[in-house]
């Protein structure tokens, strides 16, 4: 399959395939999960990569700044990843019948993943929402993070 994600792309500093790290990392360990392959190509890390872009390409300082405050709109993100993750996962469905490259114990295509891909944002059940949130959560404390180092530095200077 071709790579429609970019691992080498950078994101405020970090590439894509360091974001995707970060990400699998955290949510592996906030849901007590074995981490599987993320390896550029494969279901797995297109399945990140195309939230990830969705949300790294629409940052903007104001939204850094509200998350910092805890008042980053959410769901603004939500409804940039989710058809990202639908348009991605219908595209594997389609072209990988069966089960994933990386995992042969396991099908891509699933009655939850079809009736996440097939649901518009406002109308996804809770789990779902609160994964992409979870997502959200991550990638905006790494980004505040780096602000708030950054400045830190400018000040140590």
């Amino acid at each position: 399959m071709s790579q429609l994600y970019p691992s080498d792309t950078i994101y405020f500093g970090q590439s894509l395939l360091d974001w995707v790290a970060i990400v699998h990392t955290d949510l592996c360990e906030l849901y007590n999960l074995p981490k599987f392959d993320t390896t550029p190509g494969g279901y797995g890390y297109d399945s990140y990569a195309c939230v990830l872009v969705a949300i790294l390409s629409n940052v903007s300082s104001a939204d850094i700044m509200g998350a910092m405050q805890a008042k980053l709109d959410v769901k603004k993100y939500v409804d940039l990843m989710h058809p990202e993750w639908s348009a991605n996962y219908l595209k594997w469905k389609a072209t990988t019948p069966g089960r994933s490259t990386n995992n042969p114990l396991k099908s891509i295509n699933t009655t939850c993943r079809n009736d996440r891909a097939t649901t518009s944002s406002e109308h996804l059940i809770d789990s779902d929402v609160e994964l992409y949130r979870d997502v959200i959560d991550i990638v905006f404390d790494r980004l505040t993070k780096n602000v708030l180092n950054a400045g830190m530095s400018k000040l140590c200077i």
